[in-house]
């Protein structure tokens, strides 16, 4: 089975699994929560809500600005061949909800938006959150998507040959993912040993072709 360079990031390594979506996502899910909560006690003097809400920003701002330029500073330009749309599309996602973030990191640093009343800023931070959490989910989607499925065709001989797997033990493979019975590395493992030939990226090479 093809992956997009997304999946192959992620399961090259359990480390990778944890840092480039375990870790983002439970910080982004949380600050969702102190985002709700945050409103929902606004008029209260003694807003714990608020202060969490600004700390988990900042984390979140600096983490996933050092998450997207590793990836577009050092994956990226070893990338030699993409494998069609949607493993562009999801490496675009992963870059491009950077954006968001970082200018809800500024807001908090008093960067940009200063001037702005309090109302406002709460609704351009939950604008820009909001932005935030539909691209790197649309990261997340196209990078679990099967190229082959989208349209794309391999140009080289062992991708060609990865193409024999028989479709059902894809679909299944696929399938046990994402209900969570396997996990990116387990279906990697799978992978390797239907096809032993082929050469599995290590935890730094993950974003490289199988083969040159």
């Amino acid at each position: 089975m093809i992956m997009t360079h997304y999946m192959e990031l992620l399961a090259a390594s359990p480390w990778n699994l944890i840092l480039f979506m375990v870790i983002p996502m439970i910080i982004g899910e949380l600050l969702v929560a102190t985002e709700f909560f945050a409103l929902f006690y606004k008029d209260n003097t003694n807003n714990h809500w608020k202060h969490w809400n600004k700390i988990l920003s900042v984390v979140l701002g600096i983490y996933y600005t050092i998450v997207a330029a590793y990836v577009g500073f050092i994956i990226v330009p070893t990338i030699t061949e993409w494998r069609g749309w949607v493993d562009s599309a999801s490496i675009a996602s992963l870059l491009l909800a950077a954006f968001p973030i970082f200018i809800i990191l500024l807001m908090e640093l008093n960067v940009i938006h200063k001037n702005l009343a309090e109302s406002a800023k709460i609704k351009l931070h939950a604008v820009y959150l909001v932005i935030f959490l539909f691209v790197s989910h649309f990261a997340m989607i196209f990078g679990m998507a099967d190229p082959i499925s989208a349209g794309y065709q391999p140009t080289t001989p062992a991708m060609t040959h990865s193409m024999q797997m028989d479709a059902k033990q894809m679909t299944e493979m696929h399938n046990q993912m994402m209900r969570g019975e396997i996990t990116p590395e387990e279906m990697m493992k799978m992978h390797q040993e239907m096809n032993p030939n082929m050469n599995m990226p290590n935890t730094q090479g993950g974003h490289s072709e199988h083969h040159k």
